[in-house]
């Protein structure tokens, strides 16, 4: 996931993380067009 991460963010873009308990993980990645 790191690697994900710098990859995503050298294009400019966002990586966001929301958890919760008993729900899951959501990942949501943002690259500009």
């Amino acid at each position: 996931m790191t690697v994900s991460c710098r990859i995503i963010e050298a294009h400019r873009g966002k990586v966001r993380f929301n958890s919760e308990l008993n729900q899951g993980t959501e990942v949501q990645i943002i690259l500009p067009i």
